[in-house]
């Protein structure tokens, strides 16, 4: 593989994959509660077409050894339309067909209309406000294309990740998008209604913004959140963090389910952390799961494995903090593995909380 095609085949790992389970022959998982880790693989020394096949499998056969049951597949609005009326959808089709009939997984399906820091939708739609007709009259015609491919055991839909970070950035878009996340869930009810719609809101963003992002929510069906126990400049929080937030971000979902689509810890010591802090922090994620369990049907967790320096730069790019070295620390360090495969020692800790909870 030349540099380009790498660097794709990369992030299609990271943004398709979230765990996968062992249940081939049909049978439902035996917990009730859904458990998914982003299958990162081994990155350095980087992958060539002759070891690529082989990590991606090492990593879905580490995931299924930890007993996970689902899988999320995220596609920002621009991958799956990428000019006009014109869907690329075979990847997405394809991934979905081997994890939920070969594998038996429970899906959440994100659609990236906004993705963090930036706005996902076709180039022809960059312009056009978010309470326009035509922005919800082009993403039925998406969610038209997709249709076709959605089977029972895809459960959620995410219309937009973390969408509060953009849309804290342009304050004058939250009505405007309401109303656009508004028109595409009713859409969703419409003509697929066995699938729970929610938006992405992060979980720093509901602290500071709590009005705006339980508005936003007011009809869906589930509360969706993304989970790093952070400070403002990248450190971390302490690792018991999880027995205190997971109860308050059930207290504001309310009665609605709440799917924690991403919740992860970095290792770096330059943040405060440690190997043995992002252990604690894994111990204390199941603990305070368990204690929730009945409001907390699909937790995520972000990641197997650590990024390249190289994609880590690229990210750092995408995210427009291309020279803060704490945003690097933090992104680079997430893994349970290190990116040379190397487990650090909260991957048993994970191994021992994920294989108990399939038991």
């Amino acid at each position: 593989m030349n540099r380009k095609h790498l660097i794709a085949f990369i992030l299609l790992l990271i943004m398709l994959s979230v765990g996968y389970t062992a249940a081939q022959d049909g049978t439902p998982p035996p917990s009730d509660r859904i458990l998914a880790i982003s299958t990162v693989p081994v990155l350095e020394p980087p992958l060539t077409n002759d070891n690529a096949i082989k990590r991606y499998t090492d990593a879905m056969q580490l995931a299924d050894h930890a007993g996970v049951t689902g899988n999320l597949i995220a596609k920002s609005w621009s991958e799956l339309e990428p000019t006009p009326g014109n869907y690329a959808l075979d990847d997405l089709g394809g991934d979905l067909t081997y994890r939920t009939l070969t594998y038996n997984l429970i899906e959440v399906i994100g659609i990236q209309v906004l993705n963090t820091t930036t706005k996902e939708t076709p180039s022809d739609l960059l312009d056009v406000a978010f309470d326009s007709p035509q922005m919800s009259q082009r993403f039925e015609q998406l969610f038209d294309a997709l249709l076709p491919l959605l089977n029972d055991r895809v459960q959620y839909i995410s219309i937009g990740n973390e969408v509060d970070v953009y849309l804290a950035a342009h304050p004058d878009q939250w009505q405007p998008y309401q109303q656009f996340y508004e028109t595409a869930l009713a859409y969703i009810h419409s003509t697929a209604p066995w699938i729970k719609v929610g938006v992405t809101t992060t979980f720093n963003g509901a602290a500071s913004n709590l009005k705006s992002v339980t508005e936003l929510n007011a009809l869906s069906d589930v509360f969706i959140m993304t989970y790093y126990p952070l400070k403002p400049n990248f450190g971390v929080r302490p690792p018991d963090a999880p027995l205190t937030d997971f109860p308050q971000m059930v207290a504001w979902a309310g009665d609605k389910p709440l799917i924690l689509q991403e919740v992860g810890y970095p290792a770096a010591e330059s943040l405060g952390s440690s190997d043995a802090a992002q252990t604690n922090f894994v111990r204390n994620v199941f603990t305070a799961w368990e204690a929730n369990a009945a409001a907390i049907p699909f937790l995520s967790y972000f990641a197997l494995g650590d990024f390249s320096a190289e994609l880590c730069t690229t990210l750092m790019t995408y995210y427009g903090l291309p020279n803060v070295e704490p945003f690097r620390d933090y992104l680079c360090t997430l893994g349970l593995l290190k990116a040379d495969g190397t487990p650090r020692p909260a991957w048993q800790t994970f191994l021992d909380g994920g294989q108990a909870l399939d038991g």
